[in-house]
């Protein structure tokens, strides 16, 4: 896997920004650019399971299955990726989880000022480089939209 980064410089103070970016409706709106309709189940506590869901045709969750593996409100979030959910099945482990898990996907919120600089750095597989290098850009406005409307 590699490491891939991404950042953004937000015109509000980081405590807001950390607080919108977590927000479960804020996080529907913000990642629609990874997958339409999706969805948190969890919440934010250190060493807390999240789900990061999208429900199919028929109701059935996938998604990845995550920790919280560390917490620093309102500076830093650490997410490691453990398995993947598949039409409601848990895997934690085989040939799926290949690129995908186990992985971490940081957010480190830096202050400048009255404004907030947010670097994203997530261990990413090959065969979902070129995925994420075009929706992440896309997230990223979505959320500096989010936190300076």
């Amino acid at each position: 896997m590699k490491r891939m980064k991404w950042e953004i410089t937000i015109n509000v103070p980081r405590e807001d920004v950390f607080n919108k970016m977590l927000k479960v409706e804020n996080y529907k709106k913000w990642s629609e650019p990874f997958m339409a309709g999706s969805y948190i189940v969890g919440d934010w506590k250190e060493g807390s399971e999240m789900r990061f869901l999208v429900d199919d045709e028929n109701g059935k969750p996938s998604g990845m299955l995550s920790r919280v593996s560390e917490l620093r409100e309102p500076e830093f979030v650490s997410i490691e990726h453990v398995g993947w959910i598949e039409k409601g099945r848990v895997i934690t482990e085989g040939p799926e989880l290949e690129g995908c898990a186990p992985a971490f996907e940081n957010y480190t919120l830096t202050k400048d000022g009255d404004f907030t600089h947010l670097l994203v750095e997530q261990d990413i597989g090959p065969q979902f480089e070129q995925m994420f290098s075009e929706a992440w850009p896309k997230a990223l406005q979505k959320l500096k939209e989010l936190c300076e409307e």
